[in-house]
């Protein structure tokens, strides 16, 4: 969904944001780094559902209105696990819905 991103020029700029130490801590990383690959899939697997802990740039992405941020950094598409953050954005920007995380859980009971 959304319109794709003017680049009429091929000139501007997309920033990604890697996770690990940006938008959650490092601590993942610091078990692959430090341990290995076999470590950190034991690591992932163990903690599949536990959320990592805030990263450096959380608090400034986290539950803010993404609308206007996009609207700068015009990414070449935006992904979130939340559709409220996906609905404004997908009038200027190619949107894709991650279903996963706790804002998707449903009560099972």
């Amino acid at each position: 969904m959304g319109n794709p991103a003017a680049d009429a020029k091929g000139t501007d700029l997309r920033i990604a944001f890697d996770s690990d130490g940006v938008l959650a801590d490092d601590s993942s990383e610091r078990i692959m780094q430090n341990e290995g690959l076999d470590a950190f899939r034991a690591h992932e697997s163990v903690n599949l559902y536990e959320p990592l802990p805030a990263g450096r740039l959380s608090e400034f992405l986290g539950g803010i209105d993404k609308g206007p941020f996009l609207k700068v950094l015009l990414p070449h598409i935006f992904f979130d696990d939340q559709t409220k953050n996906l609905i404004e954005a997908a009038e200027e920007i190619p949107s894709v819905h991650i279903p996963f995380g706790v804002a998707n859980a449903t009560d099972s009971s």
